[in-house]
Protein backbone atom coordinates (compact mmCIF):
# COMPACT_ATOMS: atom_id res chain seq x y z
CA UNK A 1 0.00 0.00 0.00
CA UNK A 2 3.23 2.09 0.52
CA UNK A 3 4.20 1.76 -2.77
CA UNK A 4 1.02 2.73 -4.60
CA UNK A 5 0.92 6.28 -2.34
CA UNK A 6 4.63 7.08 -3.51
CA UNK A 7 3.94 6.25 -7.18
CA UNK A 8 0.50 8.56 -6.47
CA UNK A 9 2.27 11.27 -5.16
CA UNK A 10 5.42 10.81 -7.60
CA UNK A 11 2.85 11.02 -10.36
CA UNK A 12 1.32 14.09 -9.09
CA UNK A 13 4.00 15.78 -8.30
CA UNK A 14 5.31 14.90 -11.87
CA UNK A 15 1.69 16.19 -13.41
CA UNK A 16 2.03 19.64 -11.30
CA UNK A 17 5.59 20.22 -12.80
CA UNK A 18 4.52 19.96 -16.53
CA UNK A 19 1.39 21.60 -16.22
CA UNK A 20 3.49 24.58 -14.45
CA UNK A 21 6.05 24.46 -17.29
CA UNK A 22 3.46 24.46 -19.82
CA UNK A 23 1.47 27.54 -18.11
CA UNK A 24 4.93 29.54 -17.95
CA UNK A 25 6.43 28.33 -21.17
CA UNK A 26 6.80 31.19 -23.68
CA UNK A 27 4.88 32.02 -26.63
CA UNK A 28 6.21 29.61 -29.80
CA UNK A 29 8.93 31.43 -31.49
CA UNK A 30 7.89 32.39 -35.08
CA UNK A 31 8.08 29.86 -37.67
CA UNK A 32 9.43 32.16 -40.31
CA UNK A 33 12.66 33.76 -40.14
CA UNK A 34 12.84 37.64 -39.78
CA UNK A 35 14.42 40.52 -38.66
CA UNK A 36 13.97 44.17 -38.81
CA UNK A 37 16.09 44.68 -42.24
CA UNK A 38 17.12 42.67 -45.15
CA UNK A 39 20.69 41.37 -44.42
CA UNK A 40 22.01 41.12 -48.08
CA UNK A 41 25.26 39.86 -46.91
CA UNK A 42 23.26 36.16 -46.10
CA UNK A 43 19.77 36.51 -47.86
CA UNK A 44 19.38 35.87 -51.48
CA UNK A 45 15.98 37.93 -51.52
CA UNK A 46 13.58 39.33 -49.10
CA UNK A 47 10.28 41.46 -48.43
CA UNK A 48 9.99 43.96 -46.37
CA UNK A 49 6.66 45.35 -45.16
CA UNK A 50 5.81 48.91 -44.04
CA UNK A 51 3.50 49.49 -41.19
CA UNK A 52 2.80 52.93 -43.57
CA UNK A 53 2.51 53.97 -46.77
CA UNK A 54 5.39 55.05 -49.13
CA UNK A 55 7.42 52.52 -46.70
CA UNK A 56 7.44 54.35 -43.52
CA UNK A 57 7.00 53.61 -40.10
CA UNK A 58 8.03 50.12 -38.41
CA UNK A 59 8.71 47.94 -40.49
CA UNK A 60 9.85 43.82 -40.71
CA UNK A 61 12.25 41.81 -43.49
CA UNK A 62 11.09 38.72 -43.96
CA UNK A 63 13.42 35.69 -45.69
CA UNK A 64 10.74 32.81 -46.94
CA UNK A 65 7.32 32.16 -47.71
CA UNK A 66 4.84 32.84 -44.04
CA UNK A 67 1.54 31.16 -44.15
CA UNK A 68 -0.06 33.40 -41.16
CA UNK A 69 1.75 36.78 -39.99
CA UNK A 70 -0.21 36.43 -36.82
CA UNK A 71 3.20 35.84 -34.92
CA UNK A 72 5.45 38.31 -36.68
CA UNK A 73 5.32 41.81 -35.33
CA UNK A 74 6.73 45.16 -37.10
CA UNK A 75 10.36 45.24 -35.50
CA UNK A 76 11.64 48.85 -36.61
CA UNK A 77 11.50 51.79 -34.82
CA UNK A 78 8.66 53.79 -35.78
CA UNK A 79 4.91 54.09 -36.21
CA UNK A 80 3.59 50.36 -35.53
CA UNK A 81 6.51 49.19 -33.69
CA UNK A 82 5.41 46.33 -32.08
CA UNK A 83 2.16 45.82 -34.04
CA UNK A 84 0.85 42.41 -35.24
CA UNK A 85 1.91 42.31 -39.25
CA UNK A 86 -1.27 40.31 -40.05
CA UNK A 87 -3.51 43.07 -41.49
CA UNK A 88 -1.29 45.90 -40.83
CA UNK A 89 0.42 46.37 -43.31
CA UNK A 90 0.16 49.04 -46.16
CA UNK A 91 3.83 49.30 -48.20
CA UNK A 92 5.93 46.73 -49.27
CA UNK A 93 9.37 46.21 -51.42
CA UNK A 94 11.16 43.52 -52.63
CA UNK A 95 14.97 42.89 -52.90
CA UNK A 96 16.68 39.81 -54.51
CA UNK A 97 19.99 39.30 -56.20
CA UNK A 98 20.39 36.89 -59.34
CA UNK A 99 20.33 33.81 -59.84
CA UNK A 100 19.01 33.13 -56.48
CA UNK A 101 15.57 35.23 -56.40
CA UNK A 102 12.03 34.15 -57.22
CA UNK A 103 10.30 36.30 -60.13
CA UNK A 104 7.76 37.79 -57.69
CA UNK A 105 6.86 37.57 -53.62
CA UNK A 106 2.99 37.63 -53.89
CA UNK A 107 1.30 39.08 -50.64
CA UNK A 108 -2.23 37.67 -49.62
CA UNK A 109 -5.14 38.55 -48.04
CA UNK A 110 -5.91 35.53 -46.35
CA UNK A 111 -3.94 33.25 -44.42
CA UNK A 112 -2.07 29.95 -45.88
CA UNK A 113 -1.82 31.80 -49.25
CA UNK A 114 -5.28 32.27 -50.16
CA UNK A 115 -7.60 35.19 -51.33
CA UNK A 116 -7.17 38.75 -53.23
CA UNK A 117 -3.30 39.25 -53.71
CA UNK A 118 -0.70 41.32 -54.83
CA UNK A 119 2.55 40.45 -56.19
CA UNK A 120 5.89 42.80 -56.41
CA UNK A 121 8.60 42.10 -59.33
CA UNK A 122 11.67 41.11 -57.31
CA UNK A 123 14.34 44.70 -56.80
CA UNK A 124 10.62 46.80 -56.82
CA UNK A 125 8.59 48.17 -54.45
CA UNK A 126 5.38 49.60 -53.45
CA UNK A 127 3.87 53.00 -51.74
CA UNK A 128 0.76 51.34 -50.94
CA UNK A 129 -0.67 48.01 -51.34
CA UNK A 130 -3.38 47.15 -53.71
CA UNK A 131 -5.69 44.02 -53.07
CA UNK A 132 -4.22 43.80 -49.25
CA UNK A 133 -3.74 47.07 -47.67
CA UNK A 134 -3.99 46.75 -44.07
CA UNK A 135 -5.49 43.50 -45.05
CA UNK A 136 -2.74 41.08 -45.60
CA UNK A 137 -2.32 37.76 -43.60
CA UNK A 138 0.19 35.44 -45.52
CA UNK A 139 2.94 35.53 -48.26
CA UNK A 140 5.01 33.47 -50.44
CA UNK A 141 7.60 33.43 -52.74
CA UNK A 142 6.66 32.59 -56.50
CA UNK A 143 8.84 31.67 -59.50
CA UNK A 144 5.75 30.24 -61.30
CA UNK A 145 3.04 32.39 -63.06
CA UNK A 146 0.17 30.60 -61.73
CA UNK A 147 1.18 31.47 -58.50
CA UNK A 148 0.45 35.07 -58.82
CA UNK A 149 -2.37 35.17 -61.85
CA UNK A 150 -5.36 37.51 -60.90
CA UNK A 151 -2.76 39.07 -58.30
CA UNK A 152 -2.69 42.88 -58.85
CA UNK A 153 0.93 43.34 -60.38
CA UNK A 154 4.19 45.61 -59.23
CA UNK A 155 7.02 45.53 -61.38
Amino acid sequence: MKNTKRITLLAACAALLCATGLATAGPASASQESAVNCDKSIWDSCLTLYYNSSQTGSHTAFFGSDGNFYDNKFLSSGAGQGQVVKNNAASANVWGIPPYYPEFAVIYYNSNYAGSCDAISVNWYTDRLHNTYNENASWQIAGNPNVWAGCYIFS
